[in-house]
């Protein structure tokens, strides 16, 4: 029967539709659920007298019209009805454990924080009663969380660069954390430690002269490693070149003794 079901569906629904059947279903198989539950997951979504057409299980075409209530129902009442029937019960359970594993590729950290709170407050501990499936679902979760921890560190190092490159009037542009930059008179490039941020490089490079190829600067680490320092060492850089008439020398002289001061 399986078989017939999947053939049916393969032509019924669009290939990324089916795509997405077709990993829900392959975490259903690997926590040992039969078939049942397999056609369920095919089936659903389709009305019932579609339903009716392709199996006579009824333990099956009552879960689908369970599962098919998941847009008319509030999120409560749905659940509550979830409750009722194991077949359904344990085929949303995987439909959200299969939604939290392609979560990393949602594009805004509010979506992902909705979904993190609606799975610790709905599903986890509750829906299932494999511990090895809440276990997944909980390394999921954490993993998620993870994510947002990562961008919201990246928002927060973003508006600082923005506040400070308003500031000094340097032009920048932020990739993959690197920083390209360009101050008055040169060229910069400051590559952040992605994991901790405790690890700055500043390089450099010379309009005045046309080189092409930027030399490192300064490392920045420790406390020491902010992006504060790096742009305000640009723009002492840019002060003093003006204040000495552009005699780069001097300064290469001056931030030698700096920095051997600092090491």
């Amino acid at each position: 029967m399986i078989n017939k079901i999947l053939d049916f569906c393969t032509n019924k629904f669009k290939n990324k539709e089916m795509k997405q059947r077709l990993r829900i279903i392959e975490i259903i198989t690997y926590y040992g659920y039969g078939d049942e539950y397999k056609e369920c997951i095919l089936l659903m979504g389709l009305p019932v007298e579609i339903v009716k057409q392709q199996t006579e299980n009824a333990k099956i075409i009552t879960a689908v019209e369970i599962l098919n209530k998941r847009q008319l129902y509030s999120k409560k009442c749905f659940l509550e009805l979830i409750m009722t029937n194991k077949l359904a019960k344990a085929v949303e359970f995987v439909i959200r454990l299969s939604e939290l594993r392609m979560a990393s590729e949602r594009n805004t950290s509010e979506d992902l924080m909705l979904l993190v709170n609606d799975t610790e407050e709905n599903y986890l501990n509750k829906l299932s009663t494999f511990e090895s499936m809440n276990k997944s679902m909980l390394v999921s979760l954490t993993r998620i969380k993870e994510i947002l921890d990562e961008k919201n560190v990246e928002t927060e190092y973003e508006a600082k660069i923005h506040s400070l490159c308003k500031k000094f009037n340097f032009k920048y542009t932020y990739i993959n954390n690197i920083l390209f930059i360009t101050s008055s008179f040169d060229e910069w490039r400051l590559e952040f430690r992605k994991e901790k941020h405790d690890e700055i490089k500043l390089y450099h490079k010379n309009k005045k002269y046309s080189t092409k190829d930027y030399h490192l600067q300064r490392k920045f680490e420790g406390n020491l490693a902010t992006v504060d320092n790096a742009l305000e060492m640009i723009n002492k850089h840019d002060k003093f070149l003006i204040n000495n008439r552009y005699n780069y020398d001097d300064f290469n002289k001056l931030l030698k003794k700096a920095t051997s001061k600092v090491s």
